[in-house]
């Protein structure tokens, strides 16, 4: 992590210097949250917001909510005008939605929408040169979704034998991402890790590869 926050600092130098000393920034001038909340402006060379790259995680947590609480409380009189527009945008959008089919050997994998779901998509897969009636679903993101206030997948990976998939899952919003395995021939979760940035299964469809990130 050291080596990333000095390739970071060090471009910032370098970016200031080449912008002559009509304007210099500096990331240095905060170290803690201040008592007068920061704005969004640059003053005599100062980056109100540069305490947040080394300020401590317990601060700019509690920075964040009440960002959020201020920001909820002033758009609360919009909040007919918002359900409104979502309304008016989904109706425009197509409650089923088949996207094309990839082959991949023998499969027919291919991601789809459908009406009283939650606008997640769904993956499924069918054997090359069957209809519809063979279609198994692989992920199912509005029942991963069920209950959780944020989802998002990113990644998902299939073994070279298609009897397993990886994906890697958000499911609270702050980008922090957990790896699972998924065995495609009984449906449930049969490994987990917490803190995956990547994943790829290796060419023996029994080894997963992932990377996390830096301590």
């Amino acid at each position: 992590m050291q080596s990333r926050r000095y390739f970071v600092l060090q471009a910032r130098r370098t970016f200031a210097s080449t912008r002559s000393n009509a304007r210099k920034l500096s990331i240095f001038s905060w170290t803690s949250i201040q008592p007068v909340p920061p704005t969004a402006r640059v003053l005599e060379g100062i980056d109100p917001y540069a305490w947040i790259r080394s300020g401590h995680e317990r601060e700019i947590k509690s920075y964040l909510e009440n960002e959020n609480r201020y920001a909820k409380k002033v758009l609360r009189k919009t909040k007919t005008f918002e359900e409104l527009l979502y309304n008016e945008m989904a109706a425009r959008v197509p409650a089923n939605e088949d996207g094309l089919p990839e082959r991949i050997q023998n499969w027919l994998y291919y991601v789809r929408t459908e009406e009283g779901g939650n606008g997640f998509p769904i993956y499924c897969r069918r054997p090359h040169g069957s209809d519809e009636t063979s279609e198994e679903i692989v992920l199912d993101q509005n029942a991963l979704a069920r209950n959780k206030p944020y989802l998002s997948v990113p990644q998902c990976k299939f073994s070279l034998c298609h009897s397993m998939l990886a994906f890697t899952a958000d499911t609270t919003g702050a980008e922090r991402y957990s790896g699972y395995v998924k065995d495609l021939r009984t449906g449930s979760i049969v490994d987990e890790v917490e803190g995956v940035v990547s994943l790829e299964w290796g060419g023996d469809a029994r080894t997963l590869f992932y990377t996390v990130p830096d301590a």
